[in-house]
């Protein structure tokens, strides 16, 4: 469809991100989904190919711990299936 054009607008701007917002029509809303498929894929390879990388999220934890008291990394495994540290 080449009416009405799509449109991008900048949405958010935030410490780890540049949000955008696209808006395109599609002439038969049964294959919109189809088309978003398109349009994200083709975003994600212009990208890639422009060498524009997705932020990863990090996060850092600091632990303040009592005096005296220490950490093993042991006590931060995750649980196994039945929900129980191992």
């Amino acid at each position: 469809m080449t009416e009405p054009k799509p449109l991008v607008f900048l949405h958010n701007l935030t410490g780890n991100s540049v949000d955008f917002r696209v808006l395109f029509w599609a002439e038969d809303i049964s294959h919109w989904l189809e088309l978003k498929t398109y349009v994200l894929s083709d975003i994600f390879t212009v990208f890639e190919k422009e060498g524009i990388k997705m932020s990863t999220t990090t996060q850092d934890l600091n632990l303040n711990l009592p005096e005296g008291k220490a950490l093993n990394i042991d006590d931060l495994s995750p649980p196994d299936q039945a929900g129980t540290k191992p």
